[in-house]
């Protein structure tokens, strides 16, 4: 089904002559340009560029690492991710340090195209964890070696620059696997249905498979969502390799008893 979309997005793209020929970003602001004026042109050129960012829609159901993911929910994170980015184009704004950049249209995509990602498992873990909370007693959450609630809400403006600068400074001081670890909680499905299906729990052995099969494609969005140096991703990537299973395992159980006393940032304020 969506390649006959995909084709559909080229047959309404193909009324602007050699628009193949144009970058993203000149597609991008021809859409602003005709958006008021030529209904038409514009949805042509909203057609084009779907269509040149559709390598997206793969790239990131691969990163995904999860079977509540599908093709079709990446290619809507791809039309909401235009949809804002041609909503605020912050590129106009002559006091955005982008306003000077010929390529911010398409940075900017791509970074909206990545916040989608996020705010679809922030929401779902938020969710899981939401429909559980009546549910799981003191003695279970301590157990789990976990107590936290997500925020209600994602901002793509502010984007939770506070958590970030968390996980970032774990980073910073080469404390990986601590970051990764929060990161997945944050941003990955590792959460599953009890055996008996009553509830929803956080899955340790979900945590250890990601971490385990972790690739560096995963880690170049890792270094971008943080903003790391792209060399650091041979490094992150080594260091997670020397750990065998049982010794991921082991370690993964003292960072999420470590965290256990530092997870207070995460917490509802509302469902205190």
């Amino acid at each position: 089904m969506l390649y006959a979309h995909k084709q559909m997005y080229k047959q309404v793209a193909d009324l602007i002559p050699n628009w193949q020929k144009l970058g993203k970003s000149d597609l991008i602001n021809k859409y602003i340009e005709y958006e008021h004026t030529d209904k038409v042109l514009a949805n042509s050129y909203a057609a084009a560029i779907i269509y040149k960012y559709w390598a997206l829609i793969d790239k990131y159901y691969r990163l995904s690492m999860t079977s509540s993911v599908d093709k079709e929910t990446c290619c809507e994170w791809l039309a909401d991710a235009f949809l804002y980015t041609v909503k605020h184009r912050k590129w106009k704004d002559s006091s955005n340090k982008l306003y000077t950049d010929i390529n911010a249209p398409d940075k900017v995509l791509n970074r909206c195209m990545n916040s989608e990602r996020h705010i679809f498992y922030q929401s779902a873990n938020y969710d899981c964890r939401k429909a559980n909370y009546n549910s799981l007693s003191i003695q279970n959450l301590q157990e789990q070696k976990l107590d936290y609630m997500l925020p209600h809400e994602i901002d793509h403006d502010q984007e939770y620059v506070w958590l970030k600068d968390i996980i970032k400074d774990k980073f910073d001081k080469k404390l990986y696997l601590d970051a990764l670890i929060i990161d997945a909680i944050i941003y990955s499905n590792v959460f599953s249905k009890s055996a008996k299906k009553e509830n929803i729990q956080f899955s340790f052995e979900r945590l250890v498979s990601l971490l385990k099969n972790i690739t560096k494609d995963y880690l170049k969005i890792i270094c971008d969502r943080y903003e790391l140096n792209s060399s650091q991703i041979d490094l992150i990537y080594s260091d997670l390799k020397n750990y065998t299973v049982l010794k991921l395992k082991a370690k993964c159980k003292k960072v999420l008893s470590e965290l256990k006393q530092d997870f207070s940032f995460l917490m509802n304020k509302d469902e205190e």
